[in-house]
């Protein structure tokens, strides 16, 4: 692995760590009222950037073998904004959206550790699958790597799992 290499690295951990003592949550959205519409596409922006950043160090490190940050850190983000949201063409049809996302979600909003739980059962639980009906292409992103990344780990966790002698 070449000194450049190790400096993305590095560089993308760096941005990384700044993006998010930026703050990943606007206070509204903590007290599950309305945030104003700059403030929101900036904060949603922020999110969707580090997630960007962390799936770059992820194909980066399993390029070369490397471990890749923890991505805990995600469990509490909020899920990927509904497309209806994020693809509102002015501020009133946002502010529309928002607000009746609001009465859908009731406070509780979908989180990123929420798309890595639901698995591969037949019925997608009923929080899941409300939000994924309004998912974009970046939610959509979000829930297949996590299925690949489990995918792999149980891979891993099978290989290096012990054998029960048979008696």
């Amino acid at each position: 692995m070449s000194i450049v290499d190790m400096a993305i690295l590095s560089n993308l951990q760096q941005l990384v760590n700044y993006i998010g003592s930026l703050g990943l949550v606007l206070v509204e959205e903590t007290e599950h009222s309305r945030p104003d519409w700059e403030s929101w596409i900036n904060m949603t922006s922020r999110r969707r950037a580090i997630f960007i950043l962390y799936l770059i160090h992820w194909a980066l490190s399993a390029y070369y073998g490397l471990p890749s940050f923890d991505c805990q850190e995600l469990k509490y983000m909020l899920a990927p904004a509904p497309k209806p949201l994020w693809q509102a063409e002015n501020r009133d049809e946002w502010e529309s959206q928002y607000s009746q996302w609001l009465v859908e979600w009731e406070g509780l909003e979908y989180l990123h550790g929420e798309i890595a739980e639901i698995g591969e059962c037949i019925l997608m639980d009923a929080r899941s699958d409300r939000w994924l009906r309004d998912a974009d292409e970046m939610g959509l992103l979000v829930m297949a790597l996590g299925e690949i990344i489990d995918s792999e780990r149980k891979k891993d966790q099978e290989l290096t799992a012990p054998v029960n002698a048979v008696d």
